[in-house]
């Protein structure tokens, strides 16, 4: 048990050391210890009980770059060169924001075309996923071969 306002960059390198003592990739202490605590020092500063987190993530870890979806420009010079299947699946991520997952092992019995849904399988806690298609992603949907 430790204040929040105690919580410094010793503190969780000792923390990675017991919480991860035969070693860890840096991707993984960032997301399952830096990333929470940084959380929760984040809604504390908010109520003033600390101020704003300022550490070191582990070394060897990079953020990534952030996602940039590219302009009307890009689409309307690109997407006419690529088959339906691909049209598709570019727009269903742009429009809806699906991640790649998302799309890749869709069979047809999971996209129902009267009621412009895609069946998505199960989120991250299980639950059932179903998308309602925009109109235009679901008519390039039906233009696919398969």
């Amino acid at each position: 048990m430790r204040q929040v306002a105690d919580i410094d960059d010793s503190v969780m390198l000792a923390a990675v050391k017991s919480v991860f003592p035969k070693g860890a990739k840096p991707s993984t202490v960032n997301r399952e210890l830096y990333t929470p605590v940084i959380a929760i020092l984040n809604m504390a500063s908010k109520s003033k009980a600390c101020a704003k987190p300022s550490f070191t993530r582990p070394k060897g870890y990079t953020d990534a770059p952030p996602i940039v979806i590219p302009d009307r420009d890009w689409f309307r010079l690109v997407l006419p060169h690529l088959s339906a299947d691909k049209v598709a699946l570019i727009s269903f991520l742009t429009v809806h924001g699906r991640r790649l997952g998302d799309a890749l092992g869709r069979t047809p019995k999971d996209f129902d075309p009267e009621a412009g849904t895609l069946a998505i399988g199960k989120d991250k806690a299980g639950n059932p996923l179903l998308v309602e298609l925009a109109p235009g992603v679901r008519d390039l949907f039906l233009e696919m071969q398969n």
